[in-house]
């Protein structure tokens, strides 16, 4: 089946979808360049239909399903993005589409999945990762005899994504770049199967740097056993590359493909995110920002070095606006930029104006802030003051909190 996955049947590929989706804008990000000391460019795939890249592979498999097949109805898994592809392809098409989706998918991905797929889309919610609403997905294939899109262990949707990499290809050209590497999130790893295999084609010495999330590394466990299997996994805010296991079709494309592997954590992927936001005006989900994430933390920079044309798939950008805002807030806490601190003991009603005089006079800002004064809970003597603020970096923080101790024998300050 991976030898129908090349550089012609990508371009086939691309003629058939090109009119049903985006060319997304590739961009020069300057900021993210400046940091790593390399020409970074941003493939921006979470402006494209439905937020994310799983619309050319959703679209281009059901556009080559028989007939019969299309009639029958389709059904897909999916944590929200290929959900959300299918459920439009289908909308497009006047077909039927069933999508399971875990209970843990992010409430707008599952009312995006509904909205675009309309009156004949039905999603149902079953397990708390992706690969429990696959297993689900593939129980009703048999039972209902629905015709299964598979989100990534598939020829027609590998040649989809690998659209990206044609213009990818194009648009670098265009510009008068080469590329020296290009940084693909792995979920499943269709994604990267088909942009390395139609960039390769073009230019071998391309570098292939695939990017997962430490808390579901499945390929990265899969190099080492040798094949895929089901690993053991954590939640993860890249929810849309939280897949326990690799494709058999893609493991066999990316282990010739893939030059190195790099996972990130958690808090990696939040400051990327956060990055991504404020620095390039981009919003990204999880998913989205590990390519980012992976050059922010330095895991990258004894592989790249320095001056080279390094691109980034920004995948996906269905990101909840309350999980946002979650993130945002950890992100800006951990890089010590929202700082949360109390100030307990003997405390006057003037004590709140002193802290805040301390705050203004060196530039930050005050998040949040309230006292104990209307409780009656604590001796009259002792009030406590609950303060986040909003600071620019470490320093500005330090001193800021050598000067609240300076200014009052009279009371303990506590940092959260």
């Amino acid at each position: 089946m991976e030898k129908l996955i090349n550089a012609e049947s990508i371009e086939k590929t691309y003629e058939q979808i090109k009119d049903k989706v985006i060319k997304t804008s590739l961009i020069k990000a300057d900021k993210l360049s400046s940091f790593s000391g390399n020409n970074v460019f941003l493939k921006l795939e979470n402006l494209q239909k439905t937020g994310s890249f799983k619309i050319r592979g959703a679209l281009n498999k059901i556009l080559n399903l028989s007939k019969e097949q299309q009639s029958k109805g389709l059904i897909a898994a999916s944590a929200g993005n290929h959900a959300q592809g299918v459920a439009l392809a289908a909308r497009s098409l006047n077909l039927k589409s069933k999508i399971i989706m875990p209970i843990t998918a992010p409430l707008a991905k599952i009312e995006a999945t509904k909205e675009y797929g309309g009156s004949k889309c039905i999603v149902q919610l079953h397990g708390t990762m992706f690969d429990d609403a696959m297993s689900e997905a593939i129980r009703i294939e048999k039972e209902e005899g629905l015709t299964l899109v598979h989100p990534y262990d598939d020829n027609f949707v590998v040649n989809g994504q690998g659209t990206i990499g044609l213009e990818i290809y194009e648009q670098m050209q265009a510009l008068g770049n080469d590329i020296d590497y290009c940084l693909v999130p792995i979920g499943g790893g269709g994604l990267l199967s088909g942009i390395s295999t139609y960039l390769k084609s073009k230019n071998p010495n391309i570098k292939f740097i695939g990017i997962e999330a430490e808390n579901v590394d499945s390929f990265k466990q899969a190099l080492k056993n040798g094949k895929p299997f089901k690993i053991q996994a954590k939640s993860s805010i890249a929810d849309g590359i939280a897949v326990k296991q690799i494709g058999e079709l893609t493991f066999k494309i990316l282990k010739n493909n893939v030059d190195e592997i790099v996972t990130v954590s958690e808090e990696e992927i939040a400051q990327a995110m956060l990055f991504l936001l404020e620095k390039c005006k981009v919003v990204t989900e999880g998913s989205g920002a590990v390519s980012v994430a992976a050059l922010l933390s330095g895991k990258l920079d004894k592989i790249i070095g320095k001056g080279k044309n390094v691109v980034c798939l920004i995948s996906g950008g269905n990101v909840d606006i309350t999980t946002l805002g979650t993130i945002i807030n950890s992100a800006l806490i951990s890089s010590h930029r929202r700082v949360p601190f109390s100030v307990n003991g003997k405390i006057s009603n003037n004590t709140i104006n002193e802290i805040v005089d301390i705050l203004t006079k060196n530039g930050a800002s005050i998040y949040k802030i309230h006292s104990s004064f209307d409780r009656n809970k604590l001796d009259i003597s002792n009030f406590s003051i609950f303060v986040v603020m909003d600071t620019s970096d470490e320093y500005q923080k330090n001193k800021i909190f050598n000067e609240i101790r300076q200014s009052n024998s009279n009371f303990t300050l506590l940092i959260k």
